[in-house]
């Protein structure tokens, strides 16, 4: 059972085929890695991944020279066992100025009280005219909980991350057609009957059939037109200037 627990834990983030029958989110994680992943070449040298839990996208960055795991002192979830190189105090990164060569960053801003300084503070420790790659959602539920703060449109994040020292190179839009139902369907069933209601093995029993279901529906409404304003998530390359 727990080799099992285990891959589909793996699949939450690098799914493969397989994760379409047991991720309930397949299509935005497989969106999401697939976008990271093309820009990933842009990261090179030596990096830091900041604030990451679990470092699941580590495996996209091995052409990097060296790779630091930066994690948040004070967390919804316990760091035991987790093999962290250092801890981040909300306030200052413990790298000296123009440390790094990269940095990668996913799933974090959301989670900062005050975004401009968390990003004046990996612009402080990124070379000048280096990359910084980022990932943060515009729909989303609420997570990690109590330390989820905000949501951002796509000009907040120019604004901020212009006043904060960087160029935006490219922010991709992604699932940004109809199929956004689908996984909100998804995360409304996951989080209300899934997560708490639900004895360990009907919950696999139930993930399998939700993401059976809400997979499908997303192959349906894939159809649709994309738009620009409706979208679940922003993957975003800056450099530092």
């Amino acid at each position: 059972m727990e080799k099992v627990l285990n891959y589909i834990k793996k699949m939450q983030f690098t799914p493969n085929i397989i994760g379409f029958f047991l991720n309930s989110f397949y299509f935005i994680r497989m969106d999401l890695y697939k976008k990271i992943l093309s820009l990933s070449k842009n990261i090179q040298g030596d990096i830091i991944d900041v604030w990451c839990w679990s470092k699941p996208y580590k495996e996209l960055f091995q052409h990097c020279t060296s790779y630091i795991w930066a994690d948040i002192a004070k967390s919804w979830h316990d760091h035991t066992g987790e093999d962290i190189d250092c801890f981040y105090d909300g306030k200052k990164i413990p790298f000296e100025d123009n440390h790094f060569d990269g940095v990668i960053c996913f799933e974090v801003l959301e989670h900062t009280l005050d975004p401009r300084e968390f990003l004046k503070e990996i612009h402080r420790i990124v070379k000048k005219d280096w990359y910084v790659l980022l990932s943060t959602p515009l729909i989303m539920d609420e997570h990690e909980k109590p330390y989820d703060y905000q949501r951002f449109t796509s000009f907040w994040l120019q604004k901020i991350f212009h006043d904060s020292g960087f160029d935006i190179i490219e922010n991709k839009k992604y699932l940004n057609d109809l199929s956004i139902l689908s996984q909100l369907f998804n995360t409304y069933i996951y989080k209300t009957i899934i997560q708490t209601r639900l004895p360990r093995n009907l919950s696999l029993f139930m993930i399998f059939m939700i993401s059976l279901i809400g997979n499908c529906i997303w192959l349906i409404l894939k159809i649709f037109p994309k738009s620009e304003d409706m979208y679940l998530w922003n993957v975003i390359l800056v450099k530092k200037i």
